[in-house]
């Protein structure tokens, strides 16, 4: 099996600030039909978001509390909702499953699928095949493809972004996005997982 480059060729990086793409905003406004994003580090530093300084102080109700307000105050969703968007989010993860998975992300996830995304999870160990060393992406209408390359640290931090418009690799992208979906259980059907 071939596997993607990551990011791949004739790739154009995009500016990033506080951990983030600038413009997400922009290319989730142009939106259609389908958003997808696959999630393959272990733990993200997301260091000045309140409800991760909350994680980090070991406050679980806290941080549940700030989870579920900061979900529910994005703008994507009631844009994802009026235009009949669909959100796919693929959640890579490794056992023993980190604290951060299982105390942070998993209760983001739950308010998540409540605001309409789909979650995916699939063990790194049947993703591997798949992925080889693809990294993070998300796919915005099978238009464009943008490639999160994080440092190895723990917690990782965003370190570049990429955006590709190649409609062959976004396709390539998709196929693989389509593999681990094929191969994966719901969050919402076993939650118990990321424990």
């Amino acid at each position: 099996m071939t596997h993607a480059d990551f990011p791949p060729a004739g790739s154009e990086p995009l500016e990033i600030a506080e951990g983030g793409i600038v413009r997400f905003r922009e290319f989730f406004e142009d939106l259609h039909s389908r958003w997808i994003k696959l999630e393959r580090c272990q733990h993200y530093d997301e260091s000045g978001f309140d409800a991760y300084e909350a994680f980090l102080r070991g406050e679980r109700g806290q941080t549940r509390r700030l989870i579920r307000r900061m979900v529910k105050n994005q703008f994507v969703y009631p844009l994802a909702r009026e235009r009949g968007i669909e959100m796919t989010r693929i959640r890579v993860f490794e056992r023993p499953v980190t604290s951060y998975l299982r105390d942070f992300e998993a209760l983001a996830y739950e308010a998540d699928e409540e605001m309409g995304e789909r979650i995916f999870l699939v063990p790194e160990e049947t993703a591997r095949l798949t992925l080889g060393k693809v990294g993070d992406f998300l796919i915005f209408d099978e238009k464009l493809l943008v490639c999160l390359v994080y440092s190895q640290e723990t917690p990782a931090r965003l370190l570049s972004a990429w955006a590709n418009r190649d409609p062959s690799t976004i396709r390539q992208y998709v196929n693989i996005a389509n593999k681990l979906i094929a191969r994966s259980e719901r969050f919402s059907d076993n939650p118990q997982a990321l424990s």
